[in-house]
């Protein structure tokens, strides 16, 4: 009875210790395989030519990373964090309508990547909810520009971005974070260039081990990213 009643007590203290032991800062790592959807659905009529551009969603490889390299300081840059993610993928495209009268269709591809990095900031509300901020600079270049056969410069743009979210952790394996963010160059225009863009994202953690855990997320605008990925917190 002594044994059994002992060996509760050291689970119980292990729980405990597991749970004080999650922590909501930014010590990360993490990379994503998902569909990207830049959402393009232009049109174009003057009377004698009329082209529709289209493109298809396709597979995404991003990752992304935190580092608080001020945490346990007592004052308040503690909670400075700095943050960086890189993204590529390739979409299709395709090219239909009519020119001088003539129906025309042509199929092409665009190689997208995407670059941001910034700096951040978190407000603990309680050991289960924080609140933050970021400011990044937000880079993105269309590469490998192909149409019916035909190859185009590579055309690149920057400007800065905004993101303001919550993470919230409802057990000590499972977590949920939400925000919006806002980006200068985050779809296209009807010049083809890149617009401004406005995203809600929602992404939701398992741990299954310590520091490691399995992650699925979602970002919704002009442009779409949802995948699955791995993540380890240092």
């Amino acid at each position: 009875m002594k044994m059994t009643k002992g060996f509760a007590l050291i689970v119980l203290l292990a729980s405990a210790t597991s749970l004080q032991a999650r922590d909501l800062d930014f010590n990360y790592v993490q990379g994503t395989i998902g569909i990207f959807d830049l959402d393009v659905d232009e049109s174009f009529d003057d009377g004698t030519d009329s082209l529709s551009i289209e493109t298809d969603d396709d597979i995404s490889y991003d990752a992304e990373g935190a580092w608080q390299p001020f945490k346990g300081a007592s004052a308040w840059y503690d909670n400075v964090h700095f943050f960086a993610a890189i993204g590529a993928t390739e979409n299709d495209l395709e090219v239909s309508g009519t020119v001088l009268g003539t129906p025309i269709s042509v199929d092409g591809s665009i190689d997208i990547f995407r670059l941001r990095g910034g700096v951040g900031y978190g407000f603990p509300v309680n050991e289960q909810v924080n609140l933050y901020g970021r400011i990044t600079w937000d880079y993105v270049e269309l590469q490998d520009i192909s149409l019916g056969g035909t190859t185009t410069d590579d055309v690149d743009d920057d400007g800065v971005g905004f993101e303001g979210g919550a993470r919230w952790l409802i057990s000590d394996d499972f977590e949920l974070q939400g925000y919006v963010r806002y980006t200068d160059v985050g779809g296209l225009d009807d010049d083809g260039d890149a617009d401004d863009d406005l995203l809600v994202g929602v992404n939701g953690r398992w741990y299954f081990a310590e520091r490691w855990a399995a992650t699925v997320n979602g970002e919704f605008g002009d442009t779409m990213l949802y995948g699955a990925g791995v993540r380890f917190d240092f």
